[in-house]
């Protein structure tokens, strides 16, 4: 080795040692270095979350069963094929599904800028002519005054990722393109709950609409009855205008119950992709669904794998981890290496002369030393960064679990009392034909009747109600539990709207099928590239089959310092090594 490379070779050595010196005083040790793959910074694993073992009314109430549910075409399980197309034509035709597909294929971009960073970073062919009138009044005249210079060639400049910036980026561009696979399915389970919520509100004040038009036409035969009674003298004024003020009241209530019905059928429209229209007079008559008294809802656990925003506020954590290690990076020289080659000459003719050719290769580094601190704050903005990442994961967790809770005790008492006006309406519809039939003959006044059927259409209205109320809170149960997002899986959208057919924007990542000039999507973050054919609509749902296990990632110290500190160890669902770096940095908080 020549005497020149050697040295060089030695000062660089020594600069890394030195280096690494200082790094066994700062935030990664040189063991830390090493074993995170010559990255610095903590090595990311997810921390236990605050989880119950099982939800509260599980044990009181035989209703709910603790079996794990396949949610993947939750809808199927109110028997109604209309619902069934409509979540099929909405999955394929909402627009803010599309405009989160387009998050998916912006971070996928990002990702693949920093996949390039960790190549050369300047790769470029040059050429310029020069024309120089040299000054003669410098301290080291040239000696020639006039000259013409031509240049071309190539330069490339490539600093090396040799403490991970580079490769934590990219840890970076792979969390957020996978949180925001996780923020399409959020979209896709908020999107379907919506459609079939909707849904139900129609069939609801078709159903209410309906009772008080029936309502309408008894009380009009009372009004009737009264009225005839009134003509003959068997009774005064009184009744023809308590039987008339029935009338006008459940009259009152439908262009209320009607304004319900246009602004659920507006809603729906929109879901669907399309200007609100009369949908409605389009959709076949149907009832309100009918739904099992009997729920599956899994345990708690099974959220930190269901849930889409647990899997975004997991996935930012995990980006937020890797910023560490960037921010980081910068406290350490950064080694670089810079050559050309080239052809200079003064005349063009000359250019490509072997006597012409420019070659320069050029190791170096620069270190920032000098900096008052603030590379130091930097890192440490990270960490409380990570912090803040962790407590919004934990709350997270939590919110889903107490939105379970309440969409169960919804689903509960809306059967009970739904069980319960049952036997009222009952009830009070015998106690009208009874009312009724003493009022013609003349045995009882009609202030029974008037108040028998003023309760009469409020009871049966209060009937509906209730009913669409469990429907509703089931729906509410399949969305807390993260139902749904797996229809990108099995569909890919293969039938636009008319006015969309032609959207440039259509993408590539399991939304629609890749169009010739577009590449294929990523193995493992897009959908099958073959479309599964949807499941046959059951009213009940299937327990999958059981998953095998990841193995969970190696422990790393600073992470579970900076955890320690944000609490996320309290309540954990299971025992989790983390690492002793991010653990001491969390144990501030104490």
């Amino acid at each position: 080795m020549p005497r020149s490379t050697a040295t060089t070779v030695t000062r660089l050595a020594c600069l890394a040692s030195l280096a690494l010196a200082v790094g066994c005083t700062a935030n990664t040790t040189c063991r830390s270095w090493v074993g995170n793959g010559f990255k610095v910074g903590p090595e990311y694993c997810r921390p236990a979350a605050p989880l119950e073992v099982e939800w509260i009314d599980m044990q009181s109430d035989p209703r709910l069963v603790g079996e794990t549910v396949d949610l993947s075409h939750w809808w199927t399980a109110l028997g109604d094929p209309t619902l069934n197309g409509l979540v099929e034509a909405a999955y394929g035709q909402n627009l803010t599904l599309r405009e989160a597909a387009t998050r998916i294929r912006q971070a996928d971009a990002i990702r693949s800028i920093a996949v390039g960073a960790l190549f050369p970073q300047v790769q470029q062919a040059v050429g310029d002519y020069q024309r120089v009138q040299a000054s003669q009044n410098v301290a080291v005249p040239s000696p020639v005054r006039n000259f013409s210079q031509f240049d071309l060639g190539l330069q490339a400049g490539w600093e090396l990722d040799f403490w991970g910036r580079y490769r934590r980026s990219i840890e970076v561009a792979d969390a957020n393109l996978d949180a925001s696979i996780a923020g399409y399915d959020e979209v896709a389970v908020l999107l379907l709950s919506d459609v079939a919520a909707t849904y139900v509100e129609i069939r609801t004040a078709q159903a209410r609409l309906a009772i008080a038009r029936s309502i309408v036409g008894l009380q009009e035969g009372s009004l009737d009855i009264a009225q005839a009674r009134f003509d003959a003298n068997q009774t005064n004024k009184l009744d023809v205008i308590q039987a008339q003020n029935n009338i006008d009241v459940t009259e009152a209530a439908i262009p209320l119950l009607e304004s319900h019905l246009r602004t659920a059928n507006n809603r729906l429209c929109v879901l669907l992709g399309m200007p609100p229209q009369d949908f409605v007079s389009q959709l076949p008559p149907a009832p309100i669904p009918a739904v099992s008294r009997l729920v599956q809802v899994g345990i708690p656990a099974d959220l930190l794998r269901r849930r889409p925003d647990i899997r975004v506020a997991e996935r930012q954590m995990q980006a937020q981890s890797a910023r560490i290690g960037v921010a980081e990076s910068d406290l350490y020289p950064r080694i670089s290496l810079v050559g050309s080659f080239e052809w200079q000459a003064e005349r063009i003719e000359d250019l490509f002369e072997p006597a012409s050719v420019f070659g320069l290769i050029s190791p170096g580094f620069s270190w920032n030393i000098l900096n008052y601190g603030r590379l130091w704050h930097s890192v440490e903005l990270e960490e409380e960064r990570f912090r803040e990442t962790v407590y919004n994961y934990q709350q997270t967790v939590l919110t889903a679990q107490q939105e379970v809770e309440d969409a169960i005790v919804g689903f509960l008492k809306a059967q009970d009392r739904a069980d319960k006006l049952a036997q009222a309406v009952g009830q009070v519809n015998e106690a009208e034909e009874i009312a009724l039939t003493l009022y013609k003959t003349g045995a009882t006044d009609f202030n029974r009747v008037f108040l028998i059927q003023a309760f009469q259409f409020s009871q049966q209205d209060e009937l509906v109600v209730s009913r669409a109320a469990a429907v509703l809170n089931l729906i509410q149960i399949y969305k807390s539990l993260g139902g749904g997002w797996e229809i990108r899986c099995r569909n890919r959208v293969s039938s636009l709207p008319p006015l969309l057919e032609d959207d440039p924007t259509r993408g590539t990542i399991g939304i629609v099928p890749p169009r010739e000039q577009d590449p294929p999507p990523r193995a493992d973050k897009a959908p099958p590239a073959e479309p599964v054919p949807p499941p046959t609509p059951t009213p009940s749902l299937q327990a999958p089959q059981p998953q095998p296990q990841t193995p969970e990632p190696q422990s790393d110290p600073r992470l579970e310092r900076l955890l320690d500190d944000a609490g996320a160890d309290q309540q954990p669902a299971a025992p989790t090594p983390l690492n002793q770096r991010l653990q001491e940095l969390l144990d501030k908080d104490d």
